[in-house]
């Protein structure tokens, strides 16, 4: 099936029971002609339930250079968890993730080649984290990648066939999220009143224009403040999902006259 993304999460525990081993891998499955027909994220699970680094190697198999970024979980600053684009024209796969440069965090990106994954582009350099991208691609091409700077949610773009974008500013806020929309749309939370985190979606037109979907005082499943807001798209659907309590998700679909 070309294109097509596969994730999977194991857990796997020592022979006393006591430890976890964090070993999984970022790779590329081809068919007979070299075409790719898969992306494997493979992750293995903490004791706990929650998932670690996917960057080491657990199927020795595969071809190193099918594999990207081996050594991304080694070392006191391990790279951040990889987001996965498809880029509609040809299927060709491209990651970003969070890479430590010996002072903080910076995002880079890279694409497969056909036969190896391309040495990672660095889009960022500054002297603040630069943590969690995010990238998907518009139906015509368009790519768009997210991430955010510990305050600031930040886009970027590239049109089919060209170079990035500068970061650009969308608007205070964490964690963001972007889908393969037609138009240039990011989702985030953002720090509210009080204990309450407001759900968030900005679009673009002369300016960001944000828009508060909902507010929560939910900490999140890990109660780390993070409630994973996603921004999703399908075919002409668009919507948020987030989590907004002990056990229940909030969702809110884009209407065709703009509300929500």
């Amino acid at each position: 099936m070309t294109g097509k993304l596969i994730r999977f999460s194991c857990l796997l525990c020592s022979f006393v029971l006591v430890s976890v081993f964090s070993i999984a891998e970022v790779s590329v499955d081809r068919d007979e002609s070299g075409k790719v027909r898969s992306v494997a994220i493979l992750e293995l699970l903490s004791s706990g339930g929650g998932g670690l680094e996917p960057w080491p190697i657990v199927r020795l198999h595969i071809p190193p250079v099918w594999v990207l970024n081996p050594g991304g979980g080694e070392g006191p600053n391990p790279d951040g968890y990889p987001s996965l684009g498809l880029d509609p024209f040809g299927d060709v796969p491209e990651v970003t993730w969070a890479r430590h440069d010996g002072d903080d965090y910076e995002i880079v990106v890279s694409r497969w080649m056909g036969d190896r994954w391309a040495t990672p582009t660095v889009l960022t350099s500054n002297a603040i984290d630069d943590l969690d991208p995010e990238i998907a691609y518009a139906p015509d091409g368009t790519a768009r990648l997210t991430y955010w700077n510990g305050s600031e949610v930040m886009m970027l773009t590239r049109a089919p066939g060209g170079t990035w974008s500068e970061p650009e500013p969308v608007d205070l806020g964490a964690r963001p999220s972007v889908a393969g929309t037609n138009e240039d749309r990011v989702a985030y939370q953002k720090d509210a009143a009080g204990n309450f985190v407001d759900v968030v979606t900005a679009r673009r037109s002369n300016g960001w224009v944000p828009s508060i979907l909902a507010t929560t005082n939910f900490a999140g499943f890990e109660a780390n403040g993070d409630i994973d807001v996603r921004l999703g798209s399908l075919d002409s659907t668009t919507w948020v999902a987030w989590e907004d309590g002990p056990t229940s998700l909030g969702w809110s679909e884009l209407l065709d006259n703009g509300n929500w």
